[in-house]
């Protein structure tokens, strides 16, 4: 899996969109948790690949604090929608059909996903689909979420 990383500490711009039941959702809202954030379509193949692999991870690390956000750039709402409840994803799928998020985060093509830390700094980008079950993915995950005897003061966030 190829992860470009910062050089320097980049804090993930703030942004506020509706999910696909009407309901906004905050990126600051995550603060404290680590967070994939993964951009997709309904007409690209390989995201559903991408969102099915991801919902595997969320369900295996959620209770360790991890948060899994989908953004579609759809602009079929209904498209989306149907996507979403084919691959009955357990998190947060929000939609962005004039792009404006996608433009802030600098997404050339789709699947796209982010690495927040709990601090809301970028720690990778994938570009691509990935299998997110992997053993390297799965490392790269596990070095976003709070260590076993460290204090983490902005530690994960309950009910988020």
């Amino acid at each position: 899996m190829q992860v470009i990383r910062p050089r320097q500490p980049i804090e993930a711009p703030a942004f506020r969109l509706e999910d696909l039941q009407g309901q906004t959702i905050e990126l600051e809202a995550y603060r404290g948790r680590p967070l994939v954030l993964a951009f997709w379509a309904s007409w690209c193949r390989s995201c559903k690949g991408e969102l099915a692999s991801l919902a595997r991870l969320w369900r295996d690390f959620e209770a360790e604090g991890l948060a899994v956000l989908a953004i579609s750039i759809d602009r079929d709402l209904e498209a989306a929608r149907r996507e979403v409840d084919d691959l009955a994803l357990p998190f947060p799928v929000m939609i962005d059909p004039d792009r404006r998020v996608a433009s802030r985060y600098e997404v050339s093509g789709v699947p796209t996903s982010y690495l927040i830390g709990p601090d809301g700094h970028f720690r990778g980008l994938v570009i691509g689909e990935r299998d997110w079950n992997s053993s390297e993915a799965r490392r790269l995950v596990s070095s976003l979420l709070p260590q076993p005897g460290t204090a983490d003061t902005e530690g994960p966030q309950a009910g988020q």
